[in-house]
């Protein structure tokens, strides 16, 4: 793949970090038009945040079914794109760090995440994964966001333009 400039991507690597599934369409279908384009392999990963109550190798199964039923849809996705995916669940303290090791271990070239806003009053506030990921990712970073509701708007926000009487 061919940046605007004409310079090579390289993108050998894609890893898609998926939350839920449905939720993570665009980052889906984003990562496996790049990967596509590029010819490169595409990795959808699905991290099981374990509380620190819990041993890191316990058996918590009803997140496992939730990361396998994203997984399950991710796949399905593929095979639109006519590709073959790896998928991963693993189990982490944390799911920033666990995604920026990931990148590490599987050498991607391009980590593609979904965000989400947390509404805080006066704040602009991504979560904690995010900008951990953007932080500390050896790779380039890209995050879909989806388009807010209407309910989701910061109601004290000015509008950028003004009618003058």
């Amino acid at each position: 793949m061919i940046d605007p400039r004409g310079e090579p991507w390289g993108l050998a690597h894609v890893l898609i970090a998926v939350k839920d599934g449905e939720s993570d369409v665009d980052a889906l279908k984003l990562g496996y038009g790049v990967a596509r384009k590029s010819r490169g392999r595409v990795t959808v990963l699905y991290v099981v945040e374990v509380p620190q109550a819990l041993t890191l190798d316990a058996e918590v199964p009803e997140a496992v079914a939730k990361g396998e039923a994203a997984l399950q849809f991710a796949e399905q996705l593929a095979a639109d794109y006519d590709l073959e995916v790896d998928g991963e669940i693993i189990q982490a303290r944390q799911i920033g760090p666990a995604i920026v090791d990931e990148v590490m271990v599987r050498h991607a070239d391009l980590v593609i995440m979904t965000a989400r806003l947390h509404r805080k009053p006066g704040e602009f506030d991504m979560g904690k994964t995010v900008p951990y990921v953007l932080i500390n990712a050896t790779c380039r970073v890209w995050i879909c966001r989806a388009p807010i509701g209407a309910d989701q708007r910061n109601p004290y926000r000015s509008s950028a333009m003004t009618t003058v009487k």
